[in-house]
Parts: structure tokens; sequence; C-alpha cells
């Protein structure tokens, strides 16, 4: 309503512009912040073993070591679930954006990053 798009206007032009995120990608945004609290240790601990490290499995030095586990799952259910799909999608965004120095800084850079790829 504040730009006049026409009655049948796609939206997707109008979020990026405004950079608002699409509810699939307020989700995705939760479970980055979330993995970035895991990694950063600022969860309590009853979380502290619901992720695995490449790294905790070999000792190899590999370029995806660092990177976590996906949990494999048969059914739709499983592989929609945080452990599956939001692992997934940690793992393909940069080292840069993973390794941010605090919360807010994280949450600036991965919000730019959704906007730009448009999930």
């Amino acid at each position: 309503m504040v730009t006049f798009p026409s009655y049948r206007a796609h939206t997707s032009m109008l979020f990026k512009e405004f950079k608002i995120l699409k509810c699939h990608e307020i989700y995705m945004y939760q479970i980055g912040q979330f993995i970035y609290k895991y990694k950063e240790n600022m969860l309590p601990p009853i979380f502290s073993h619901m992720f695995i490290v490449n790294s905790d499995i070999h000792q190899y030095n590999t370029r995806s070591s660092h990177k976590f586990l996906t949990a494999r799952f048969t059914t739709d259910l499983g592989k929609r679930a945080m452990r599956h799909s939001g692992i997934a999608f940690w793992n393909i965004i940069s080292d840069d954006i993973g390794n941010s120095l605090s919360l807010p800084v994280f949450k600036w850079r991965f919000k730019l990053y959704i906007l730009e790829k448009q999930i």
C-alpha cells in the first residue's frame, strides 16, 4: 500500500526493497541465531550435545571438519527438523558470517545474506 503496487503485483521485490524477511526466511533467520548461539555456548546446558561437529568424529583436517554433521532422517518430518534442514542450511553459509564476533554482528550479516539469496 505504501508503494501503490498493482493489484496482482509480485511481492518479492517489495520485500527485498524494504529489507523485510518472508515467513520462511524468518524461520531460517531464527534457526541461524539458535545455531550461532549453540556454537558460541550461549544456550542453556541442556542443548550442549544437540549437534555434532565433524571434527568430533574424525581427526582429519578437511575443508568441512569445522562444520556440523547433518543428521540423517528417512521421513519428511525428520528432514524438516532443525537437526537436518537447519544444519544443512548453516553449513552452506560463508564462514565469515558464521564466525562473527558477536550476536548483533551475526544477525546483521545473516539477514543481509538471506535477503541477498532470497531463499
